[in-house]
């Protein structure tokens, strides 16, 4: 990051969250682990001290001390955000002061959990794909919920991309989002772009994707309430996002809606709306030139023409090239300044 900001290595402004989660041999494997109040209070204090922007919680931190967490934070103003820990579901979340939910299975399992399931593990994926089509999302619990989002002013980043391939994808399947950069990525990176998610008992692959198909509607019912949505992708850095923003679009959000979200949403998501999220004189020259029309093809935001970041112009060919990747056929060559 400081070589970023100093312009000796090229990348993106960066926000950063720090992790806390519980003990235990499930623990995310980095981040802080937090046992007690204290403990927890000590990495809220230092994540603050080093400048960070949010702290995300994890699945196995103990519940009870996510509202000491959240007071924390906030009094140095940090937002909270997170995977709902085992014992707790999205609304007692919420009410403990989370001021954002990351993935959209964790909605579900508000409604989905059974007694024993253990969200640490494979549970809080196998649940939602068993269950999640037959949810009802026009009941009056799920409205009730949402009410709850709309009146805590609640975040979702609810990563559809990631849930694709583990709900949608046979083992032959090419990972979708994915696919549209086949004949273009190191030979590596292909050869793992195909497989299966989640394994699917016989017969059971349809409702795993109507699961995901009733995800992508529910995203879009918590939008028509006004709760901000952010894309988040918890897939492969850079690549995934055009697929959640198709993904948003064929829930039915508009494609304008979806351009506005992912830019200027979530811009005052992180209170950088002054200076970042739009083309205006006096903001941040941070942006980028696409080949197309985004609002009739969602998916034109892959052809990136020209990339101006901090001010400087990069040329994508040489960007890809530099990843490993080989530049989109027929692109043309950006103009020269």
């Amino acid at each position: 990051m400081a070589r970023f900001d100093a312009g000796t290595e090229v990348g993106p402004r960066v926000l950063r969250a720090g992790l806390i989660d519980g003990p235990g041999e499930l623990a995310a494997p980095t981040g802080a682990l937090a046992s007690t109040v204290e403990e927890a209070q000590r990495h809220v204090a230092r994540f603050a001290d080093l400048g960070y922007q949010q702290i995300k919680l994890y699945s196995s931190l103990d519940p009870a001390l996510v509202p000491h967490i959240a007071k924390a934070a906030h009094a140095r103003g940090l937002r909270l955000s997170g995977h709902i820990p085992n014992g707790m579901i999205a609304a007692q979340a919420v009410e403990a002061g989370y001021d954002e939910i990351q993935h959209g299975n964790m909605l579900f399992l508000n409604f989905l959990l059974q007694p024993g399931d253990d969200t640490r593990g494979p549970a809080r994926f196998s649940r939602v794909a068993d269950s999640g089509a037959a949810l009802d999302l026009d009941s009056a619990a799920v409205r009730a919920f949402l009410e709850l989002l709309v009146r805590k002013k609640t975040v979702l980043d609810p990563t559809l991309v990631a849930f694709e391939s583990m709900f949608a994808n046979d083992p032959k399947d090419k990972v979708a989002l994915m696919a549209p950069y086949f004949g273009r990525l190191p030979n590596q990176v292909e050869r793992n772009a195909v497989g299966g998610g989640l394994p699917a008992p016989a017969g059971r692959r349809e409702a795993y994707r109507a699961a995901h198909t009733a995800m992508g509607r529910l995203v879009r019912l918590a939008w028509q309430r006004g709760i901000p949505v952010v894309a988040g992708t918890d897939a492969t850095a850079g690549l995934a996002l055009a697929r959640e923003l198709e993904l948003y679009v064929a829930a039915g959000i508009p494609a304008a809606e979806v351009l506005a979200l992912t830019t200027l949403g979530a811009a005052k998501v992180m209170g950088q709306d002054k200076v970042s999220g739009s083309i205006a004189v006096g903001k941040r020259a941070d942006l980028v030139l696409v080949d197309g029309d985004p609002l009739a093809d969602i998916g034109a935001v892959r052809r990136t023409q020209v990339v101006v970041a901090r001010g400087r112009i990069y040329d994508p060919a040489r960007l890809l090239r530099a990843a490993g990747m080989s530049a989109s056929s027929g692109a043309a060559p950006p103009t020269k300044r």
